[in-house]
């Protein structure tokens, strides 16, 4: 962080900082792509700025870990969401076991 120090008069100074703002997108993906149940799917996270994330697996369970491995035990469509920096930014996709 840059900090300056600017005087508006003999008796007057202002302190500025500045500091870079970074883009914060949620992205992932996940292995493997289909299957049958039970299936087991590894997710990896893919976005950018991250610093905390939440998954929702679409199954009732939830991790707050970055790359996280979770078991599908029956068929259905699923969509998962992955919230980042609590919920600056999100991303959902859908997956299907079969």
């Amino acid at each position: 962080m840059k900090k300056y120090l600017l005087a508006i008069s003999p008796f007057i100074f202002i302190m500025v900082s500045s500091s870079k703002i970074f883009a914060q997108t949620a992205a992932f993906t996940y292995s493997p792509q289909s299957g049958c149940a039970p299936l087991n799917i590894a997710f990896t996270d893919l976005s950018t700025g991250a610093t905390s994330w939440h998954w929702d697996f679409g199954n009732g369970d939830t991790s707050a870990l970055q790359n996280p491995l979770e078991v599908y035990s029956s068929q259905g469509m699923f969509t998962i969401t992955l919230s980042i920096n609590g919920g600056i930014s999100w991303t959902r996709q859908q997956l299907q076991i079969q």
